[in-house]
């Protein structure tokens, strides 16, 4: 049965069209702190990355929510006006929080937890805890449009829950739909230059496995005479070398000539190396066609992170193949990674 205007309570109307205001301001503080943590322009906004339509689709189903209950239940809208005002600016002080210390960046003793730095764990939490509030006001706005009055709050919860259940899978899944190009073919495929992307280093200054695994897809590239130049990238820790200069040592075995070889020893993430590849290569030395070279678990975020960027890249995965146990670790690594850069751009 359709709702005539006439009919609509304007109290409540308002109280929707406020509490959508709100959260599109909340949405486009966002926004900015997405672009503003990499120093990025408004300009590189892009309606159709991934992150930025789940952020929007996100913000659709909650402003529904208000409009919905507004025409369907405006006593019940009038009720939680305030207490939802008040989630909304609880869950806006967490995301500026995550948004400042996002771009600061700051380093914490060098503490880690599961091989993450502890800065930016503490970074995911407050971002995480402002989704969180999202996702409960969605599922709080929908429950009452509903009517469900038994075990309202563990409904609530489930939910809320269910919602970031369904992210994870959709995320798993972009993660599983490995991303990496086969087949180049020697004298037809010629590229600029392959970008080496840095990896652990061992104790006395020795490259991990992975580490060698990509640097030899690099050097085999190479040979074949499919990229001309080889990019090194990579930081390093205190007290040892970096993950740039561990691998020029390692590919001066292979027969690459030392001109061919590009060496970059400050980035820290593979992120910081995406961004060195729009400002060094892409603008500086104007390299059009670059191969980028990783793990194939790896590849599919890297990908991501290039379009947020701009970046145009070829993915290219090393040869390396891990024990089963260890890729699926590393599968949900990269997939809750790649749900924290989709819809907070995190470092």
């Amino acid at each position: 049965m359709a709702v005539k205007f006439d009919n609509l309570n304007t109290s409540a109307l308002t109280k929707a069209l406020l509490l959508t205001l709100f959260s599109v301001i909340q949405m486009g503080i966002l926004f900015f702190f997405k672009y503003y943590a990499h120093s990025l322009h408004y300009s590189d906004f892009s309606l159709f990355y991934t992150g930025n339509l789940l952020n929007i689709f996100v913000y659709l189903v909650l402003t529904g929510g208000y409009l919905t209950l507004a025409v369907r239940a405006p006593g019940t809208l009038a009720k939680i006006y305030f207490r939802t005002l008040l989630v909304l600016l609880a869950g806006t002080v967490m995301l500026v929080t995550g948004g400042i210390l996002n771009k600061a960046d700051v380093e914490m003793g060098g503490y880690t937890f599961f091989d993450s730095p502890f800065s930016k764990v503490i970074t995911g939490i407050f971002f995480n805890l402002y989704i969180l509030s999202v996702f409960l006001l969605i599922s709080y706005m929908w429950l009452l449009y509903a009517g469900v009055k038994n075990f309202f709050i563990f409904r609530l919860v489930k939910n809320s829950v269910l919602i970031g259940v369904v992210f994870f899978i959709f995320a798993l899944l972009t993660v599983f739909n490995e991303v990496s190009t086969t087949g180049l073919k020697p004298g037809k495929d010629n590229y600029d230059v392959g970008v080496v992307l840095g990896a652990a280093v061992w104790s006395n200054n020795k490259p991990s496995n992975i580490l060698k695994a990509r640097i030899e897809k690099g050097a085999e590239l190479y040979k074949k005479g499919i990229i001309s130049k080889i990019q090194l990238t990579g930081g390093n820790a205190p007290g040892e070398l970096s993950e740039a200069e561990v691998a020029l040592k390692y590919i001066s075995t292979m027969n690459v000539k030392p001109s061919d070889i590009l060496i970059e020893k400050k980035t820290r993430s593979t992120l910081e190396q995406i961004g060195f590849i729009r400002s060094e290569l892409n603008e500086k030395r104007n390299f059009k066609k670059i191969i980028v070279i990783s793990d194939l678990f790896h590849l599919r975020r890297t990908f991501e992170m290039s379009k947020f960027y701009g970046v145009k890249i070829t993915p290219v995965a090393s040869n390396k193949v891990l024990e089963d146990l260890k890729l699926t670790y590393y599968r949900i690594r990269e997939t809750v990674a790649l749900i924290n850069f989709w819809l907070f751009a995190t470092k």
